[in-house]
């Protein structure tokens, strides 16, 4: 795996750096020219991930990259995260920033997402809480249909939930 830093705090590369041992390399990719200047150069016969950090904070290289990834995972705390991303202060719920991305894909629709909560506590209601209103789409039809989360049994399970936003076709093409 190889990953790319697109986040403009770089956070994920002053992690390898520090940690020196760090499992992957990392290569800096902050730009919002991310799909013609970073996605061209990848090996494609490998996983690549990109963090992209706080997608409201540099939506011209959110766009970039949505316009070429394959899969978005977006990790979420309950809350405030849920909050920041559905209804934030200032920009567009990023749902809608990611259906948009259909527009700049070759397939015309948009990649397929899951949304992984995290930092919640085993056991706790607030993952269910937060976890309905993301199937089916999301709040509102921001989003695409949904898939059920798959359990896999125990408590910890309960606390992760997985809802695809992706229209019905692209679904269809996920494996699992």
């Amino acid at each position: 795996m190889t990953c790319y830093d697109a986040d403009e705090s770089l956070q994920l590369a002053a992690w390898a750096r520090d940690a020196g041992d760090f499992p992957c390399e990392v290569h800096q990719a902050d730009t919002p020219a991310f799909a013609e200047a970073v996605y061209p150069g990848m090996d494609h016969s490998r996983v690549n991930l990109v963090d992209a950090g706080h997608a409201e904070n540099h939506p011209d290289i959110v766009d970039s990259i949505l316009e070429v990834v394959d899969l978005v995972i977006l990790t979420l705390s309950p809350n405030p995260d849920y909050e920041r991303l559905t209804k934030p202060e200032r920009g567009t719920a990023l749902a809608k920033v990611i259906k948009r991305s259909a527009a700049l894909r070759e397939d015309g629709r948009p990649p397929t997402t899951y949304v992984l909560l995290n930092r919640c506590q085993a056991g706790a209601a607030s993952p269910k809480k937060y976890a309905d209103p993301l199937k089916n789409g999301g709040e509102k039809g921001t989003g695409g249909p949904s898939c059920p989360p798959r359990s896999r049994g125990g408590r910890a399970s309960r606390a992760r939930s997985a809802s695809p936003a992706t229209s019905p076709s692209a679904r269809r093409r996920t494996t699992r």
